[in-house]
């Protein structure tokens, strides 16, 4: 993900440092109460989702993305 993204500035220097920040940022989100969960995010899904969509590999589409997967899993488990 973060080779082909035109913010990789915007991630930890190494994947151990990465997921650190990630499960620390997850466990505040809870503990504020917010339903946050866990979305694993395959490089080449999210490379042909921007390419589909016309957007740019950057954190406000990897957002968007990772918004657009919780909510087809959940219409796809509440099914």
């Amino acid at each position: 993900v973060k080779a082909t993204a035109v913010d990789p500035d915007r991630f930890e220097p190494s994947f151990d440092e990465w997921v650190a920040m990630a499960e620390e940022a997850l466990a505040d989100l809870r503990k504020a109460g917010v339903a946050a969960q866990k979305c694993l995010i395959n490089a080449e899904e999210l490379r042909e989702w921007c390419a589909a969509k016309r957007v740019s590999n950057d954190a406000a589409a990897r957002a968007h993305f990772v918004s657009e997967k919780l909510r087809s899993q959940s219409h796809a488990g509440g099914a």
